[in-house]
């Protein structure tokens, strides 16, 4: 049984899916897949990075755990007008 941790993604799509078709060839029911957050930003296709993560568990044999990072709190707080105040930068 093992858990495979993937951070900070950062919209580089292209690494995402070379990463993806590396560790799910060797992963079975038993073990985890978790995403740490940090999917978007930097890279030129955050879009598409979420869109591969939110995908990936309807059809994953195994179970996928989807956590958010701070460029996901900041840009929900942007959605919501809001100013982005984390403990971790003050």
């Amino acid at each position: 049984m093992a858990t495979i941790a993937v951070g900070d993604v950062h919209g580089n799509l292209a690494a995402l899916r070379n990463l993806l078709k590396t560790v799910i060839a060797n992963l079975t029911a038993e073990n985890t897949l978790v995403f740490l957050g940090d999917y978007i930003d930097r890279g030129p296709d955050s879009k598409g990075c979420i869109e591969e993560i939110v995908r990936l568990p309807k059809g994953a044999p195994f179970p996928v755990v989807t956590l958010l990072g701070n460029h996901e709190e900041w840009m929900l707080a942007s959605m919501d007008g809001q100013v982005f105040q984390s403990e971790r930068f003050r």
